[in-house]
């Protein structure tokens, strides 16, 4: 019986390895190898150029630096009243489509000027859109969302511009007191992933 068993066993064990090696014989495997390489979201001031000012005019400059991450914009013979236009253009230099998320002022070395100085957004066809004055932009972020400009409007793809008419104004209400002296503001704009 025992030998039975034995050649029972080894029969069925040779039959498993007949019936393995068969199915071996038919079958194949592949595989998938895959990868997932992040894009990038990059925004540059790439260009400027100056519009319009009031009569007598003052002396507009501007400069980017730091790669297009900064553009210092200036003018001098300043006075009450003054008011400049100039165009802005930022550029989406990373991969990913990009969208204006939102602005504010982050700083300004006199607070008592705040208010007399006006930061003013246009639209397309040069009709403001957006405008506050130093003291409203200052500390506050202000979110494009809530502003109702369409997400189009402030959207662009990998390589796209966006041209932005600015004016900055002074009311006339400026004391004499400031005659001479220089008044400096810095705003901040965020980008995010447009999806």
């Amino acid at each position: 019986m025992k030998n039975r068993m034995l050649a029972a066993f080894a029969a069925l064990m040779i039959s498993l390895a007949v019936v393995g090696f068969s199915y071996a014989q038919w079958t194949t495997t592949i595989t998938v190898n895959g990868y997932a390489k992040f894009g990038t979201v990059s925004l540059i001031w790439s260009k400027y150029q100056f519009e319009s000012e009031t009569s007598p005019t003052g002396k507009f400059s501007a400069e980017i630096t730091d790669g297009g991450k900064n553009v210092n914009v200036g003018f001098d013979n300043a006075y009450p009243g003054y008011k400049v236009f100039f165009w802005l253009e930022t550029t989406n230099t990373g991969s990913l489509p990009v969208r204006y998320y939102n602005f504010k002022c982050t700083s300004t070395n006199d607070a008592a000027l705040d208010s007399h100085f006006t930061l003013t957004f246009y639209d397309p066809a040069k009709n403001p859109n957006i405008w506050a004055t130093f003291a409203g932009w200052k500390g506050t972020t202000h979110v494009y969302d809530d502003w109702g400009v369409p997400q189009s409007a402030v959207t662009f793809v990998a390589g796209e511009t966006h041209w932005s008419l600015v004016s900055i104004s002074i009311d006339g209400d400026v004391g004499i007191e400031y005659a001479g002296l220089t008044y400096t503001a810095t705003f901040e704009m965020t980008g995010v992933l447009a999806v």
